[in-house]
């Protein structure tokens, strides 16, 4: 029988989450499944009320409502669709939940494809009807956003299509031959050369923002986000700070170690007065007692202080046996 602890198994997977989402550190993959606890239905309407009072086009619904995320998705899903609309619209998000009760979460509002739809390249003869893309983003606070609005439309071009020019040779002898035949080429009027045209549809895209308004969702308050950003940053700064005091530590330790040993050395007694050596291991040795006595309560900029000073002598000592 196995037996879970509410509390264990929540900072377990919490663990995890952080592990995936963190980018300081590099740990293997942990693939974790979240889905939603309710569906997503999405109604899209008509922007303007004496829109909706047209029916809609051959080609175009105007009203649409649909579920798009179920509860067999997970957080962090992408869905895109693609639909035919030219007019301003309004995106509805209600969540259902079991009980099919309903609650409005978001209305995301664009105002931008009227403007567009009426622009010259829309209304040009062959151009087709604005195609719009919707990416929507479940995200894994339960909430659903547009991650990406674009509407598109092929214009319909009919350029001509340049011949191409003659070789210098077939022109050489075309020159002979008119001056050959100057008085017949006077009399006969020149071959219109009937141009070639060619057709082709050319996308273009027009990026559209969409406008959010969320309901029934808690927000935090403009006090409330600065001081959890404010948390954020000290919390950023103290980890920051252990990171580098914990490295000028193992750097002053080292420093301590190489030069006590290089003093230690009989090879190198001979460029040093045995006093000064004297105080030098002394001055390791002190250092070493700080380090394990005081060393966990102080700072990077501590260590960096005292690694100064004996990284001073011992650097002089190294100059001084290259020298030799």
């Amino acid at each position: 029988m196995v037996h879970l602890n509410g509390d264990e198994a929540m900072c377990f997977g919490s663990a995890f989450i952080a592990a995936n989402s963190s980018s300081s550190f590099k740990v293997r993959k942990v693939y974790l499944t979240q889905h939603p606890s309710f569906e997503y239905r999405v109604e899209i309407s008509q922007l303007e009320p004496t829109d909706a009072i047209e029916e809609d086009s051959a080609e175009i619904t105007y009203k649409k409502d649909f579920t798009l995320f179920k509860t067999s998705d997970y957080l962090g899903a992408k869905k895109t669709i693609a639909l035919s609309y030219d007019r301003n619209m309004k995106i509805d998000v209600y969540a259902v939940h079991p009980s099919k009760d309903e609650q409005h979460l978001a209305t995301y509002v664009i105002d931008e494809i009227d403007a567009i739809a009426k622009n010259d390249i829309a209304t040009k003869e062959g151009s087709t009807t604005p195609k719009l893309t919707l990416k929507f983003e479940l995200t894994r606070s339960h909430l659903l956003q547009i991650e990406k609005a674009e509407l598109k439309i092929e214009e319909y071009v009919r350029t001509e299509v340049k011949q191409p020019e003659k070789d210098s040779d077939e022109t050489e002898e075309e020159n002979a031959e008119v001056s050959d035949e100057a008085e017949k080429v006077e009399e006969v009027a020149a071959e219109e050369v009937e141009p070639v045209f060619e057709e082709k549809m050319v996308p273009h895209n027009y990026p559209l923002f969409a406008n959010e308004t969320l309901h029934n969702v808690r927000l935090l308050s403009k006090e409330n986000k600065k001081a959890a950003k404010d948390r954020i940053k000290a919390l950023e700064k103290r980890d920051n700070d252990k990171f580098r005091t914990d490295e000028a530590k193992n750097t002053f330790e080292s420093l301590i170690y190489e030069f006590r040993g290089w003093l230690n050395n009989d090879e190198n007694q001979v460029y040093e007065e045995a006093s000064e050596i004297e105080k030098l291991v002394d001055l390791c040795n002190s250092g070493e007692e700080w380090l394990y006595d005081a060393g966990d309560e102080v700072g990077y900029k501590e260590y960096q202080t005292k690694g100064y000073e004996l990284q001073t002598a011992y650097s002089k000592l190294k100059v001084r046996k290259q020298e030799h």
